[in-house]
């Protein structure tokens, strides 16, 4: 018999467990799904692919540890982490949304699981660029991914870069043709912070001036701030590092 402890049942509201629930029946529990499901049914159409993406992620690495690791049920898996098991369905359907994936969630997902949360943390994060455009043809959101082998390779290309270059030359141009930009990468030498200046793809001569960052990690806003001039933006005083697992989202001023 699997000894397990019950997670916290302090918080009763949604996605937590309510003790409440705890001998209700499968088909009581199904319902509860159904109606959650039903009553987010815009909500889930309307996000980005992306983020739907991270969503079925999370669902998937959360169901494979939980069987291959831990071996317990759905219900078992529920109670030892505190959360509602039919949130927890729902999180492995791939049908979470974005909000109710906080800290103290993804936590309790990892306690259920068997799993690290930096594991969570790398399943939901957006490895692949992206832009979208809006009905007049003009670009209305630009996501750009920190955790793609392509940009990893730029930052380790420029981190040589610097180690081998005597001038006083700090930048090198990429592009990343997924989000349709050209980035020039800064920074990331002696007391310098990492900055990203960008511009359309492959014109360098016409910054992204002015526009809306958005700085996350899946699980929330980590800085935001607006693009100089030059369209340059400068990483927050607290990283020496662009962030693991974080991606940017980028809006043009109205």
């Amino acid at each position: 018999m699997i000894n397990r402890t019950p997670g916290s049942s302090t918080n009763r509201k949604w996605p937590f467990r309510d003790p409440s629930n705890d001998h209700e029946t499968s088909t009581s529990m199904n319902k509860r799904m159904v109606g959650q499901l039903v009553d987010r049914k815009s909500q889930s159409a309307s996000l980005p692919a992306w983020q739907s993406q991270s969503m079925a992620k999370l669902g998937d690495e959360i169901s494979h540890n939980r069987r291959s690791k831990t071996g317990l049920s759905m219900r078992e898996a529920a109670m030892d982490s505190g959360l509602d098991p039919a949130f927890l369905a729902i999180v492995e359907s791939g049908d979470a949304l974005p909000r109710e994936i906080t800290v103290s969630v993804i936590k309790a997902l990892a306690l259920g699981s068997s799993t690290k949360t930096s594991e969570l943390e790398s399943a939901i994060a957006v490895t692949q660029s992206s832009n979208t455009y809006n009905t007049t043809g003009q670009i209305a959101e630009i996501v750009m991914t920190l955790s793609s082998d392509q940009f990893l390779e730029s930052v380790s290309s420029f981190k040589e870069f610097l180690a081998s270059e005597t001038s006083n030359v700090l930048a090198r141009d990429f592009l990343d043709k997924d989000a349709r930009i050209s980035y020039r990468i800064g920074g990331l030498k002696k007391s310098e912070l990492p900055t990203l200046t960008f511009y359309h793809l492959d014109q360098l001569e016409s910054p992204l001036a002015g526009w809306n960052i958005s700085l996350r990690n899946g699980l929330g806003e980590l800085a935001s701030g607006v693009t100089s001039d030059e369209g340059t933006f400068v990483f927050p005083c607290s990283l020496s590092d662009f962030p693991p697992n974080a991606h940017l989202i980028m809006t043009p001023q109205a």
